[in-house]
């Protein structure tokens, strides 16, 4: 099977505790994530938060083609990302709409670098959390050394490897090659969101939607909000005996 872009999809298919299963009647909702999606959510936002300004019409089409199960359940999030979804596409079908996205992400984010007189929220992860940013900051060289990595974001400086866009592009890489058989990378995606994504990111994409005028970036906070609280939910409530990613739950 395979996905609006070509690529490949695996069903994973779980049931969570009954306090996550209501679907806001108390009716039981079950979850099926396609990885393919996962994938292309990852890419996308990684292209948006810190890939070049043309391709960002495509990254915002290709997060609405794909289908999150978790996020459309809930109404207020799906009326919300819809919204913005709408604003930003049309802003992006401009010359100048798809420029005010650059601009904008480089006066908030910083291009090269964060400079913390001049731009607004830092796209680093070793910012929120790293008591000792400069561990933190291995650790995550490290993950990516034993995956073989290479970031493909145009990110620059010693931090780059925290940055945002970085770290959701290696998850979509991960994600990957599960999705083409290698199960290798189960364990050491699950260990990775939990350890350094989902210990930031909510936080980074609540800041953001706080200071963000642009169409484009609106949506990109907006969607990383819900898909990382919808991915939150997959990897902790992964059930074995319905996926065979079972060591998610690792």
């Amino acid at each position: 099977m395979t996905n609006g872009d070509g690529g490949c999809v695996r069903q994973m298919t779980w049931s969570a505790n009954a306090d996550e299963r209501s679907d806001g009647n108390g009716a039981p909702a079950a979850c099926t994530c396609a990885l393919g999606d996962r994938v292309a959510m990852y890419e996308s936002l990684a292209l948006l938060l810190a890939g070049p300004s043309a391709e960002a019409g495509f990254a915002v089409e290709r997060i609405e083609r794909a289908k999150i199960p978790c996020i459309e359940r809930h109404h207020v999030t799906a009326r919300l990302t819809a919204e913005a979804f709408d604003a930003a596409r049309a802003a992006l079908r401009t010359t100048k709409g798809v420029e005010d996205f650059r601009a904008e992400r480089a006066r908030v984010l910083g291009e090269e670098r964060f400079d913390p007189f001049e731009n607004l929220i830092s796209p680093y992860e070793t910012t929120y959390l790293a008591v000792r940013p400069a561990d933190v900051l291995e650790s995550v060289r490290s993950v990516y050394r034993i995956a073989g990595f290479t970031p493909r974001q145009p990110v620059r400086g010693t931090e780059a490897a925290c940055h945002i866009g970085v770290e959701l592009d290696f998850m979509a890489h991960c994600l990957d090659q599960v999705a083409w058989g290698d199960d290798r990378f189960l364990t050491l995606v699950g260990s990775f969101f939990e350890d350094h994504v989902r210990q930031w990111a909510l936080l980074f994409a609540v800041a953001l939607s706080g200071v963000a005028v642009d169409p484009a970036l609106r949506f990109t906070a907006c969607a990383l909000d819900a898909f990382i609280s919808c991915e939150a939910r997959t990897f902790r409530c992964s059930a074995p005996r319905f996926c065979s990613q079972c060591a998610l739950l690792a």
